[in-house]
């Protein structure tokens, strides 16, 4: 009894650690190969001749299905990401290919255009049109690298402006190139144009976060600290 109850147990535990390890995959294509796509359809029964076959019933048919969405190592299984703000009482809207950021202006944070400009020159991200008069920024190709290749490739435009004592800061992704080819799906523009805003967020933080000048720009900025 007691080699039984070791051996369930030893049964159960390795059968956990085995479905742990298959949902830990975050990457961004199935894992295998797609030999499963040349799969022969089901072929028309033949039957010998001089054999009754039963009547045909409708109900076990097999319907052949054309799938018009992306499949195999094509599909993106990685879950959503979110906007981050690493300001405090502040605010974010993300409505599709369109993401805002406010929050107060104390007349002390004017320069925040100048650090999102030393942010994208930090991070190496090609600007292609710059307006210093309506704060305005069209970038070139960002490239983001799936799986360690470079296949995405995308352009937004940045805009700071200032209203009614508030700092707006939106992002707009202007189009979205997959192995050159235009992405129209929502959820990926989405997806890369949250990416851009968070590397935007965490470059003003980094920017002002050092031993010296932490405290004072906390204060203009209105940072939260993030303890490792």
């Amino acid at each position: 009894m007691i080699y039984i109850k070791i051996y369930k147990i030893k049964f159960a535990i390795l059968l956990f650690l085995i479905l742990i390890a298959n949902c830990s995959n975050d990457k961004y294509q199935i894992n295998g190969d797609e030999r499963y796509f040349n799969t022969n359809s089901v072929k028309k029964l033949i039957s010998p001749y001089g054999m009754i076959l039963p009547k045909i019933n409708d109900e076990f048919n097999i319907p052949k299905i054309e799938f018009k969405g992306s499949i195999g190592k094509s599909l993106d299984i990685r879950p959503p990401i979110l906007p981050i703000s690493l300001l405090a009482n502040s605010s974010i809207k993300n409505n599709g290919d369109t993401i805002i950021l406010f929050f107060n202006n104390n007349n002390k944070n004017n320069n925040i255009w100048l650090d999102i400009l030393k942010i994208l020159n930090k991070k190496n991200i090609p600007i292609l049109i710059k307006n210093n008069v309506f704060h305005f920024i069209e970038t070139g190709l960002i490239e983001w690298k799936e799986n360690n290749k470079s296949l995405i490739k995308s352009r937004h435009k940045i805009i700071v402006s200032f209203k009614d004592k508030m700092i707006f800061i939106k992002i707009i992704n202007l189009c979205l190139y997959y192995n050159n080819l235009v992405v129209t799906d929502i959820n990926r523009i989405q997806f890369y144009n949250v990416l851009l805003f968070n590397e935007l967020n965490y470059g003003l933080y980094e920017l002002y976060n050092s031993d010296t000048t932490k405290n004072s720009i906390q204060n203009v900025y209105s940072f939260i600290d993030i303890k490792n």
